[in-house]
């Protein structure tokens, strides 16, 4: 039931994102091998957050009732020349078995980190190739020894997604050291 929330709360995020000026972020905390803390972001330039926006939001609170039960929200606004609206939820530890994603401890004490994205379909016409419309941080309990992505810093892996990415679909994947 929690993975359906989480995927339905992330493709929503990015049909949202599609649309105009936004970026959508997820945090996954696995630093406890056991449980999961997911933290999704909508940023929106100002210039399109407004009442509709908030309203949206407040609508999909009230008809995804697991979202509110395992999730507090909260918005703010952060930047000064080019100002945001981050619309932001923290979920409760979570049962790892219960997500998209896995985290298996190998026999050597190492983790293996594995998260299926896509394809997603019908982004927008002006969605350009290059725009990055999601970015996954991944917290995993050891330090990263390999992923498929160049950012890495100690025990978080960053991916920034494009739509070629979410289009023909992608598995993330780190191995802890």
């Amino acid at each position: 039931m929690r993975r359906r929330f989480v995927l339905v709360g992330l493709l929503l995020l990015l049909a949202i994102g599609t649309a105009a000026c936004f970026k959508v972020e997820q945090r996954l905390d696995l630093s406890k091998p056991d449980s999961a803390v997911i933290t999704a972001r909508l940023i929106v330039d100002k210039t399109y957050a407004g009442a509709e926006v908030d309203l949206f939001l407040q609508s999909l609170n009230l008809a995804v009732p697991g979202l509110r039960k395992t999730a507090s929200f909260h918005r703010y606004e952060k930047g000064e020349a080019m100002p945001n609206v981050v619309y932001e939820w923290t979920g409760t530890p979570q049962d790892i078995d219960d997500l998209p994603f896995t985290l298996e401890q190998q026999d050597d004490g190492t983790y293996s980190f594995s998260y299926p994205l896509g394809p997603f379909e019908g982004f927008s016409d002006q969605t350009e190739s290059d725009t990055v419309l999601l970015s996954v941080e991944v917290v995993l309990p050891r330090e990263i020894d390999m992923a498929n992505t160049t950012r890495v810093d100690g025990r978080t892996a960053h991916w920034d997604l494009r739509r070629a990415d979410l289009s023909k679909g992608i598995r993330l994947r780190a191995i802890t050291k």
